[in-house]
């Protein structure tokens, strides 16, 4: 005959199933987490591509004007020259109201090369300070402050810094619990000068790996190796960290 469950082993039997319970809870409520810090980074990285796309619109833009500046203003030239060449071989007498004519073809070739030239100024440099922006203003939980307008005149060295703020700020959302961001540029000395990203989030920097919430620096560094550039963290003396973009000053347009 089978002896009856004492209380020792009955409770042994609830432990058990406590920790197991409990081994259960904890493992459901980490993949929970991972899973919402990989839609969390999903979102961003989607919209930087979508940032991206924006940039490649203008980049088709600055063809079309290219394609303009021929069309138009080849075609006006083009007739301005054989007008000209048709000049020679006219009476004296008729050549006022020719010229007159001629003056008013010049004009508007003019003016279609004051707003090609217009045209470029505005989108070939690209507002680093503008461009975050607007990427902060799609993220509903952070706040975005802006000291300076930053204007590299280099637009591939342009891209290369908007890929690291990006990376910057995913990093201060993701890792150091952010809601805020403030980016500001200022003079290091004569040759270099900083491009700052601070936020108020946890700063965790480990110094064995170079990292900060496991994703290094190594690839901004990379980023930057070929124009000359640095890239460091720090400790924010109100809390949180610093990301620091240090870049040569030839390459500095503008920080307003």
């Amino acid at each position: 005959m089978a002896k009856p469950f004492t209380p020792l082993l009955i409770n042994t039997f609830s432990f058990i199933a406590f920790q197991f319970f409990a081994m259960t809870s904890t493992q459901t409520r980490l993949h929970a987490q991972s899973q919402k810090a990989a839609l969390e980074k999903a979102h961003i990285e989607l919209l930087m591509m979508q940032n991206m796309l924006s940039e490649k619109t203008k980049s088709s833009e600055r063809l079309r004007i290219s394609r303009d500046l021929h069309d138009s203003i080849g075609q006006k030239l083009t007739a301005i020259s054989l007008n000209l060449e048709y000049a020679k071989h006219k009476p004296p007498e008729s050549l006022l109201n020719f010229i007159n004519g001629l003056k008013e073809d010049v004009n508007d070739a003019l003016k279609d090369v004051r707003r090609v030239v217009s045209e470029f100024r505005t989108k070939e440099s690209i507002d680093i300070t503008t461009y975050i922006q607007k990427l902060a203003e799609k993220i509903e939980v952070l706040k975005f402050e802006a000291k300076d307008n930053i204007v590299l005149n280099n637009p591939a060295l342009t891209e290369q810094v908007i890929f690291c703020l990006q990376e910057g700020i995913s990093n201060a959302l993701r890792h150091g619990k952010a809601d805020t961001i403030m980016l500001s540029a200022c003079e290091k000395d004569k040759n270099y000068f900083h491009i700052n990203l601070a936020d108020n989030g946890q700063f965790k920097l480990n110094t064995s790996t170079d990292e900060i919430g496991g994703n290094g620096l190594i690839g901004m560094k990379e980023r930057l190796k070929p124009y000359d550039g640095k890239v460091a963290l720090l400790a924010n003396t109100t809390g949180g960290a610093i990301l620091q973009l240090t870049l040569n000053t030839r390459y500095q347009k503008a920080c307003i």
